[in-house]
């Protein structure tokens, strides 16, 4: 079973990009897949802010491929990769 699954999370928002890259948004944060959805890594570990934030949204560039941004829609504002 896919383990982001298995935790119980509600999932608010996902977003698909290209070679299996996708996320998804939770109450726990904003989670990121690079084997399309096998497995997933925080999208917030390298961010250091201690707790992560509720994660509405999340929307992708329409250059993900070359850019790599994404948003995500926290309580009080837009975080931009």
């Amino acid at each position: 079973m896919n383990e982001l699954l298995s935790t119980g999370q509600t999932i608010y928002a996902l977003a698909a990009a290209c070679h299996g890259i996708c996320f998804a948004a939770h109450a726990a944060g904003l989670e990121r897949s690079v084997d399309g959805g096998h497995t997933w890594q925080s999208a917030y570990a390298s961010l250091d802010a201690g707790q992560r934030p509720f994660t509405a949204a999340v929307a992708l560039s329409p250059a993900f491929a070359s850019d790599r941004t994404a948003w995500a829609g926290v309580a009080g504002g837009v975080l931009r990769s």
